[in-house]
């Protein structure tokens, strides 16, 4: 017995294909037209939940890659910076030595010192370097506060923080992207000895120390005289005393030896294991100076040049004077030098490290496109052949419409 179908149900059955049909090659051609196989999550839900975690971890390598180009960038800003700081230190340190020569005249050596005041201005706008967004790359933290600064007396100082700024180049590893001037250019062993005198609150006399340095032979440090003149035989009505004694501080009873009543002369140099001094004034018995001799703890590679090329224009016409101090200034110029290279080293080992890691990104960077690809990517071969497919079955159902339509019996009546 075959089943009556009303004409109703027949052209609603044809219609509901139809648009079933279109519907199908409506989502294909949209699949077809972006090339991805997931356009919203209703397409793959599960696939979809894994394409934005792999969405989200591109971007985060993508922005490990441009954090690696700026640290890269700022690196290789300072390592050319320091180059040429080191390369002008050099400039520095042959003039020093070309001053030394005991041939030169006074003038001569003033012509070399204004030379190196030239580069030792080099060097602080060197030190004071700024990056392509005016930040001072020697700050710190303080990007736009001037590193290196000096005061009327040429001396220099840091006013900068220690602050190093770190940069993220993955999930678990930062990297130092810059270094500040108190660490480059500060705080290395200096060669300087500090000389200080003291004059005793209790003297009566008008003597001063004159003058006390060094002249040749550095003495062992730290070391200290006392220096105390001695009371004359007839002290009524009172006169000068004449000379004095040295003592160390340990025994103020016993004389050193050979310093025992020295005929004190005013503005005369006298000279003590490596150091020389001189007195001034009208000295009273008992007056009492002492004399320290210590070595600086630190220094700057700014104040060392600046100390250098003063003695230079002062001791110009004093070979043997002139002749310790450039070899003390040499000695913090290399020191100076070989704090900037320690610092070099490090810019090199961190830019090596950041290619290590910009290359390892750049590998999980493919990988993770290849795991999108193959969540979100369509198959155009298949889908196009699919589109075929449906448009033909499309076409099909249209045609059997306009059949099925024309299959009522009032087309006979």
């Amino acid at each position: 017995m075959s089943e009556r179908i009303s004409t109703l149900a027949a052209h609603n059955s044809a219609v509901s294909g139809i648009l079933t049909q279109e519907a199908y090659l409506s989502d294909l051609q949209s699949h077809v037209a972006t090339g991805k196989r997931v356009n919203r999550p209703s397409d793959d839900p599960v696939a979809a939940a894994k394409i934005t975690t792999i969405q989200q971890n591109i971007a985060e390598l993508s922005d490990y890659a441009k954090n690696a180009d700026s640290a890269k960038n700022n690196l290789e800003l300072e390592e050319s910076t320091l180059n040429t700081f080191n390369l002008t230190l050099q400039v520095i340190r042959e003039k020093a030595l070309y001053a030394n020569n005991g041939s030169l005249s006074f003038m001569d050596r003033q012509s070399l010192a204004a030379e190196m005041q030239q580069r030792l201005d080099q060097l602080v706008a060197l030190a004071n370097t700024q990056d392509q967004d005016g930040h001072y790359i020697f700050s710190g933290y303080a990007g736009n506060t001037v590193p290196v600064v000096s005061n009327d007396l040429g001396q220099y100082s840091y006013a900068g923080d220690q602050g190093i700024r770190y940069t993220s180049l993955s999930s678990n590893f930062q990297m130092a992207c810059n270094d500040n001037a108190g660490a480059v250019f500060f705080g290395f062993a200096a060669a300087d000895l500090s000389l200080t005198s003291t004059a005793d609150v209790t003297n009566t006399g008008t003597a001063a120390v004159d003058s006390f340095y060094v002249e040749t032979t550095p003495p062992v440090v730290p070391e200290s005289y006392v220096i105390v003149f001695n009371t004359p035989a007839l002290p009524a009505p009172p006169s000068p005393a004449t000379d004095f004694s040295i003592y160390d501080p340990s025994d103020l009873v016993n004389p050193l030896t050979d310093y025992a009543n020295v005929p004190f002369v005013a503005g005369q140099e006298y000279a003590i294991n490596g150091v020389e001094f001189s007195l001034s004034g009208v000295p009273a018995g008992a007056d009492t100076f002492t004399l320290n001799v210590t070595q600086q703890v630190k220094q700057d590679v700014f104040t060392a040049t600046q100390d250098l090329i003063n003695a230079i224009v002062a001791y110009g016409s004093d070979n043997e004077r002139l002749s310790y101090n450039i070899g003390v200034g040499l000695e913090n110029l290399d020191q100076a030098e070989q704090q900037v290279l320690t610092t070099r080293a490090t810019i090199g080992a961190r830019l090596n490290a950041i290619d290590i890691e910009k290359s390892a990104n750049s590998e999980h960077e493919i990988l993770a496109k290849i795991l999108l690809s193959e969540q979100e990517d369509l198959d155009l071969t298949k889908a196009i052949s699919d589109l075929q497919l449906i448009s033909v079955a499309l076409q099909a159902a249209q045609q059997s419409f306009v059949v099925i339509r024309n299959l009522s019996i009032f087309t006979y009546l």
